[in-house]
């Protein structure tokens, strides 16, 4: 298995085998524009280092969603709870 990096610009992304970028590279993506992406992948070919990525970006969208909706859900209770307490003074 290979270990890939993510180069973001925008809607633009490169998928790069770590092994095979130079520094020389590096600064021509950062000179482009394109900025390192702060997961790494280790797959066998680019197209499972894509499918990887995607499948760890939904679980952080899911996990991300399941948080807010606990943050949420303790607010509103808060605040119930304190204009509770508010009126009965």
């Amino acid at each position: 298995m290979e270990k890939y990096v993510f180069y973001v610009n925008g809607k633009n992304t490169k998928v790069l085998p770590k092994s095979q970028l130079s520094a020389e590279e590096i600064k021509k993506l950062t000179q482009s524009g394109f900025r390192k992406h702060h997961l790494e992948v280790e797959a066998d070919s680019r197209k499972m280092a894509i499918k990887k990525l995607n499948e760890m970006t939904e679980e952080n969208l899911r996990e991300l969603g399941s948080f807010s909706g606990s943050m949420l859900f303790a607010a509103v209770v808060f605040i119930i709870i304190f204009v509770t307490m508010f009126y009965q003074q």
